[in-house]
């Protein structure tokens, strides 16, 4: 990437505000640019923060309570949830929990953020389809097993 790349991608980044919320709802290459830069964490170029920074730096209050649809502020949350807990830099933990405490969230929200992350599983053979149905059998027999390893506690702890 050039370095005049680099820069053009800041001066993108930083048009994200509250003016221009309503464009992240209604073009899904505006949400999925943002949720990416949210994602790059490497310095492109010495002296240059990572875009990661660049666009956390555009979550305001302003800006989050200007998304008009939830789903919308629901990936946005959930982003920076898991952001946190994988993050291995001081500064972006710091500047993730500034956004935190920048922003208004409901109650709702993170009671979606506190449930159990659905599993996808595809069935490519006819046993694992059986396999599978007799498991379900069972969880269903046993009712006051808990699937603790559905549960991601590291996230749950983190969320509250």
């Amino acid at each position: 990437m050039l370095k005049d790349e680099a820069l053009l991608l800041h001066l993108i980044l930083g048009k994200y505000n509250e003016h221009s919320a309503t464009l992240v709802c209604t073009n899904q290459e505006c949400l999925h640019l943002f949720i990416k830069a949210l994602h790059a964490s490497q310095e492109v170029y010495q002296g240059l923060n990572p875009f990661q920074i660049t666009a956390l730096g555009q979550i305001t209050k302003p800006f989050f309570a200007a998304l008009p649809e939830g789903k919308i502020q629901q990936r946005i949350l959930g982003v920076l949830f898991d952001l946190l807990l994988n993050c291995k830099n001081l500064h972006c933990a710091q500047t993730i929990s500034s956004v935190f405490k920048g922003i208004s969230v409901d109650a709702e929200q993170i009671s979606i953020e506190l449930e159990p992350q659905p599993k996808v599983k595809t069935v490519a053979t006819v046993h694992q389809t059986r396999r599978q149905k007799i498991q379900q059998q069972r969880k269903v027999q046993v009712p006051e097993c808990v699937q603790e390893e559905s549960m991601n506690w590291q996230r749950i702890t983190l969320i509250l």
